[in-house]
């Protein structure tokens, strides 16, 4: 498998603003116009697109990139199943959001279907190295906007509200996110280390410590074992530790998640002679979580690992799980307002 398309699958409040949330697909707001009907955006395709200020037709390509804008209260017209996301699928869902099966769209574009949907402004995440072939064929449909793939959640708000000229929904959003994580933070006990350990086919991971994951759980006031933390990054992700069956005790550490779901296996990691060898594992401080959810570069994903780490605290077994999606998503959406 080529290493551009496992990066991209293994990895997933004033009252003016709120009342703006969600409402129209326009990227800028009546109040922000521009003197002329485009701006200009430097974007992860390493290009500079002139945006319609309020484009009639909004094609997403992927499920992360819709999320994305759904966060700063842009609304998609249409968005392609390009990351086969089942959370995504059902968050969109709950915002009747039409979404197109493609699971390889972003990955082998289909630029046929693209261009029939009649799109003014086309947006995906970043699939890597292929990007340089697809985006100049994108670009001659419409102006395309590519979204970073991994970026600690601050950072990637930022960049969405920025991108979109949707700076101050994007500053509710981040707002609501810090005082979740502050939250958090003010829950009493000891956090410790946490290791987590992932499975995608044949190859076993950790996100290394600079991951957007990591990063979480540090704000959090998790640490990591020094195998995991001290490593640097290699295999087909520059996001990934990778790490051998017999190399697995190396992971001591006082809790244990490994991630499930869509491409995570956990089964794979579960199965291992080495996995019950942890102390965590055999003293019932092993979880498993929504490896999507917990590799999100959107809010949802931030929130629900901050959900989780809550429940960990709280001395609970059973992490959130596909069947809490939309639970957690409208309780993100009453935290914004």
């Amino acid at each position: 498998m080529k290493a551009v398309r496992v990066r991209v699958v293994a990895a997933a409040v004033g009252a003016g603003v709120a009342g703006s949330l969600l409402s129209s697909c326009a990227v800028a707001p009546e109040s922000e116009k521009l003197s002329n009907d485009t701006y200009s955006v430097a974007h992860e395709a390493g290009a500079t697109t002139d945006v319609p200020v309020h484009p009639q037709r909004i094609v997403v390509l992927d499920e992360y990139a819709a999320l994305n804008m759904l966060d700063v209260g842009v609304v998609p017209d249409v968005v392609f199943g390009g990351l086969s996301s089942e959370v995504g699928a059902v968050v969109l869902k709950e915002e009747g959001v039409n979404l197109i099966a493609a699971p390889t769209m972003i990955l082998e574009p289909d630029f046929e279907a693209v261009a029939a949907q009649e799109p003014d402004l086309i947006v995906l995440t970043d699939p890597g190295e292929s990007i340089a072939e697809s985006f100049p064929s994108f670009s001659e449909i419409a102006p395309t906007i590519v979204l970073p793939y991994e970026k600690p959640w601050q950072e990637m708000l930022q960049v969405v509200g920025e991108t979109f000229h949707r700076e101050a929904e994007a500053e509710v959003t981040r707002a609501a996110l810090q005082q979740r994580l502050d939250d958090v933070l003010a829950i009493p006990g000891t956090r410790g280390s946490m290791a987590v350990l992932a499975a995608f086919q044949d190859f076993y991971y950790s996100p290394v410590i600079t991951n957007p994951l990591s990063v979480t759980l540090q704000q959090a006031g998790f640490t990591r074992p020094p195998v995991e933390g001290e490593a640097e990054a290699s295999g087909f992700s520059t996001s990934t530790v990778p790490w051998s069956p017999e190399e697995l005790p190396e992971h001591e550490a006082d809790a244990v998640v490994v991630l499930s779901g869509s491409v995570y296996n956990a089964e794979a990691v579960q199965a291992l002679p080495t996995f019950n060898s942890l102390t965590a594992v055999r003293e019932g401080r092993a979880y498993v979580a929504n490896g999507e959810l917990w590799s999100g570069n959107f809010a949802l994903g931030t929130w629900w690992l901050l959900d989780d780490l809550e429940m960990i605290l709280a001395g609970e077994t059973g992490l959130g799980t596909i069947d809490d999606a939309v639970d957690r998503w409208r309780a993100l959406r009453a935290a914004i307002g």
